[in-house]
């Protein structure tokens, strides 16, 4: 499960609520009898700047989670900034196996 948070100008209020719909699927499951592997689920942030002051650590099915820099999302991986250099490079290596 991947985490998509979009970072606005206020990020400490999109940290609550990204921790609110967390906690909402956490119930959910909780409520239905499904389980998720927290260990597989990460936060990314999509922004232009480097660094993000006022976000907060989530947390899912009690564990804390970190935010992950690259991510690879149905084979095509984005990172913070949605710079496609790594995701053409991972196809350019592809290319030349063929």
């Amino acid at each position: 499960m991947t985490c998509l948070l979009a970072v606005g100008k206020f990020a400490n209020t999109v940290s609550g609520f990204m921790q609110w719909a967390l906690l909402t699927v956490e119930t959910w499951c909780n409520e239905v009898g499904l389980s998720v592997n927290s260990d597989k689920t990460e936060p990314v942030a999509f922004t232009r700047k480097r660094k993000l002051p006022g976000l907060f650590e989530l947390h899912f099915f009690g564990v804390t989670l970190s935010p992950s820099k690259p991510l690879k999302f149905q084979e095509v991986i984005l990172d913070s900034g949605l710079n496609w250099r790594e995701h053409v490079v991972e196809m350019k290596k592809a290319h030349n196996l063929l």
